[in-house]
């Protein structure tokens, strides 16, 4: 006992800790090495424990089955108190039960079609509770892909705009880095917001369209020439200050 207690890697209770499978470790093929299992869902009788040097988790239709080989299934005889062995090379334990859990799992928001977001089932209340979060995540998964056009142009803008500088644009493309963190960062903020409080959603609206107008605004030649001017007049002041002060 002490051995598997020093070798265990993963421990399943299915379902309901009625069934408790040990598994050392697990190869690259997929095969389940090292496996103790330890069966007590016949209520009336004793519980069943098996060991195995391999086994597999294979499907029979909806049903999971564990196939096991090269081992040994131990029950008690609650009459004579003697232990029954029965040494196999290949034997399947049915796990019956999960096909209804896992057809009930609630699922996610996350974890929905873009469909099942804007038709939830109103007739589940737990769907009704989450609208709000079926609405977020459907506007998140729309804003998406605006947000990575954001991000290029703003990138784009940052790196071509401004005098170029023949020893390297590092400042530039540190600049556009920090602006894509910021704005990334805007948006994570403003969906968990949103999630807490559906009236911020608009707001995320705002943080995705501002940069993509922003980004066509500056790259067009109006927008560069705006912001050139913009530069000319915080060089002149910054002149100015200096001649001040050294005056």
């Amino acid at each position: 006992a002490s051995g598997w207690v020093h070798c265990v890697r993963l421990i399943f209770f299915l379902p309901k800790d009625d069934l408790t499978v040990y598994v050392r470790e697990r190869d690259g093929a997929g095969d389940l090495l090292g496996l103790m299992i330890h069966d007590r869902r016949e209520r009336d009788k004793p519980p069943v424990t098996i060991t195995a040097k391999r086994g597999r988790i294979m499907m029979d239709g909806d049903t999971p089955n564990i196939l096991v080989f090269d081992g040994m299934r131990q029950q008690m005889d609650l009459k004579s108190h003697v232990v029954s062995r029965l040494f196999f090379s290949r034997y399947t334990i049915e796990i019956k039960g999960l096909e209804s859990e896992s057809s009930l799992k609630w699922r996610h928001p996350n974890e929905r079609t873009f469909w099942e977001l804007i038709h939830p089932d109103l007739t589940d209340k737990r769907d009704r509770d989450s609208r709000d979060d079926f609405i977020v995540e459907a506007n998140e998964r729309l804003l998406t892909p605006l947000n990575a056009m954001g991000f290029t142009l703003i990138a784009l803008a940052s790196v071509l705009l401004g005098p170029f500088n023949r020893r390297g644009q590092s400042k530039k493309v540190m600049l556009g880095i920090v602006v894509v963190v910021a704005l990334q960062s805007l948006n994570l903020a403003l969906v968990s917001a949103a999630q807490r409080n559906i009236n911020v959603l608009p707001l995320l609206y705002l943080a995705t369209l501002l940069p993509i107008a922003a980004g066509f605004f500056l790259l067009h030649i109006r927008g560069e020439q705006w912001l050139m001017s913009l530069l000319r007049k915080w060089r002149l002041r910054h002149l100015k200050a200096e001649q001040e002060t050294t005056a």
